[in-house]
């Protein structure tokens, strides 16, 4: 009876998780930072801030 319990209960969680997943991908929610991969055509990065930071910010 146990074994059944925690069956369902994983199989509840991985459903939640796929369900998760797939309403992110739908939605174009998950960001790679790749910019090509961009479904929505504008990549939100400021990309020369952030080489800016770089050359400013040498690591130590």
């Amino acid at each position: 009876m146990g074994n059944i319990i925690v069956l369902l209960v994983l199989s509840i969680a991985i459903a939640l998780i796929l369900r998760s997943l797939y309403f992110q991908h739908k939605n174009h929610k998950n960001c790679t930072g790749n910019c090509a991969s961009c479904h929505s055509g504008g990549c939100h990065h400021d990309w020369e801030g952030i080489l800016r930071q770089i050359k400013t910010d040498p690591p130590k």
